[in-house]
């Protein structure tokens, strides 16, 4: 008589989540009107995410002297998700190290950007 074992292996652990990044547009930006040298100052950024699972994910930004451009980047997780768009504020801070007039230019479209003027004392 053969015997034959089956082992079946069932992994318990957490399963890990897979998640999707794209860059997503800013509705609305509001900042002060001037700050001063290293001081570090808050400017909230509203923007959409395409549906119930999509959320903040991280600032991507370039800098060239005084004039500094940035993308949001949300991430999505796998699975079921609402299709409701929604709006979702995060704060970006900024700390300018120089006096001077500060262009902060925030993705609006693939082509477009909502700027902010800052002047810094």
């Amino acid at each position: 008589m053969t015997f034959i074992a089956l082992v079946v292996v069932n992994s318990c652990g957490e399963k890990e989540e897979s998640n999707s990044y794209e860059v997503a547009y800013v509705t609305a930006v509001d900042a002060p009107t001037s700050v001063k040298v290293n001081e570090p100052v808050n400017i909230n950024v509203s923007f959409e995410v395409r549906n119930g699972c999509g959320m903040f994910e991280k600032f991507e930004e370039t800098k060239d002297g005084q004039l500094i451009t940035l993308e949001v980047k949300a991430s999505y997780k796998d699975g079921m998700c609402t299709q409701a768009i929604k709006t979702i504020t995060a704060d970006y801070t900024f700390t300018p190290r120089e006096k001077g007039d500060y262009q902060i230019r925030f993705k609006s479209s693939p082509t477009a950007f909502k700027t902010v003027d800052l002047p810094v004392d």
